[in-house]
């Protein structure tokens, strides 16, 4: 390592670097002399640019990610500065987003607490104060009194399937609290599930402290409606109503273009135990139509019957509810990570009708189902009417 620099490693395992006497951090490697040489030199144009402004702003710490630039030839230096008094970042150009700020439906950056994501890349030297604990505990039993009292929660924390555990998670954080006493490294904060990156890192997706601030899971930041296409008009009744549930569960767990993990979980496992429902009902009329078509009255006459048309009708919809819920089966068992839900989601949405496709696909099986049993009534009353006596119709209507 050069003169005057430290490393340092990251709890995740990323290394890092630090310039004590220029209070300067960067991710890349400065044992390399060249990048070495754009790392100082950059930051000695910077310290000064900032000195020319005013003087007395030395303590700032610097960050520097010097990267090539499009045509490959010059190099093109990324920075911001922290200032840790205010807990805020500033740069001395207009400001572009850099690549590890988190991404937000808001461009506005008073909601973005990026003091917070900086001290998650280099916990190093940065020391935690009885303050910061205690706003930290403050964070976390505000959390807790959401989770008893609020049903749409919007917290800090990743919210898992069941309340309880979620309430089992945040007593954790609080007994892990307890063992910080007084000043300590951030580093340990961060080694300890970095809940407080987590919580900044929520903030901004909530866009906290905005006029548009999210405050239940399922609000959207610009205020988007959904808007019903005719398609969904005509097929819903058609489909017995089921993409109206689904476009709801989806509109739920699919908002300003994040997945809500927790509520996709249970989506995912509901869908799945639905499916394994309706293949055995399927498979259960499918022989039920076997059978019926088996029955001597039946298939007597040479030419088809309305009977057994709609039986034949019925194991086909039997057949096409048991084939694509065993697609839908295969696929799901790839659908738990948040990336493969954000690209599945993503591509299905709609400006206007949202996912509205994706609900008019999933309720496909159920409705095959339903048309099956009822083409087979159909079938069973015709049966009924054509050898029944007279009393057995009267009964039957």
């Amino acid at each position: 390592v050069p003169d005057g620099w430290s490393k340092h490693v990251h709890p995740q395992g990323m290394p890092y670097y630090l310039h004590n006497a220029s209070k300067t951090y960067t991710q890349f490697d400065i044992c390399n002399p060249e990048i070495q040489g754009d790392i100082e030199w950059y930051t000695e144009f910077l310290r000064s640019e900032l000195s020319q402004q005013d003087p007395n702003l030395t303590d700032f710490e610097l960050v520097i990610e010097p990267c090539a630039s499009s045509n490959g030839e010059d190099v093109v230096c990324q920075y911001y500065f922290v200032n840790p008094t205010e807990r805020c970042l500033f740069w001395l150009d207009d400001y572009q987003e850099p690549g590890f700020l988190v991404d937000c439906n808001v461009n506005s950056l008073s909601h973005k607490n990026l003091a917070r994501l900086h001290w998650h890349r280099f916990p190093a030297c940065h020391l935690v104060t009885t303050k910061l604990v205690r706003e930290l505990k403050d964070l976390i039993l505000y959390s807790v009194l959401d989770q008893l009292t609020e049903p749409r929660f919007v917290g800090d924390f990743t919210v898992t399937s069941a309340v309880g555990s979620t309430l089992e998670q945040l007593k954790n954080y609080i007994s892990m609290l307890k063992d910080i006493d007084g000043m300590v490294y951030f580093q340990e904060l961060v080694h300890h599930n970095h809940f407080p990156h987590t919580a900044s890192k929520n903030k901004c997706i909530n866009v906290e402290g905005q006029g548009c601030v999210q405050l239940h899971d399922d609000q959207t930041v610009p205020g988007w409606r959904y808007e019903r296409s005719w398609c969904m008009v005509v097929a819903a009744p058609v489909l017995f109503m089921a993409p109206v549930t689904n476009i709801r569960s989806l509109h739920k767990l699919y908002v300003d273009h994040l997945v809500r993990m927790d509520k996709w979980t249970a989506f995912v496992n509901d869908f799945t135990s639905q499916l394994q429902n309706t293949n055995l009902l399927a498979t259960v009329l499918l022989t039920t139509n076997v059978g019926f078509l088996a029955i001597q009255s039946v298939d007597s006459s040479t030419s088809r019957s309305v009977r057994q048309i709609t039986s034949f009708l019925s194991i086909v919809c039997s057949i096409a509810s048991i084939m694509l819920g065993s697609i839908f089966l295969e696929r799901s068992r790839r659908l738990n990570s948040a990336d493969t839900a954000a690209e599945l989601l993503g591509r299905f949405y709609h400006a206007k009708h949202g996912l509205e496709h994706l609900a008019l696909i999933f309720s496909l099986p159920y409705a095959y189902l339903m048309w099956g049993m009822t083409f087979f009534f159909v079938a069973f009353l015709a049966e009924c009417y054509t050898v029944g006596n007279d009393i057995l119709r009267v009964c039957l209507g």
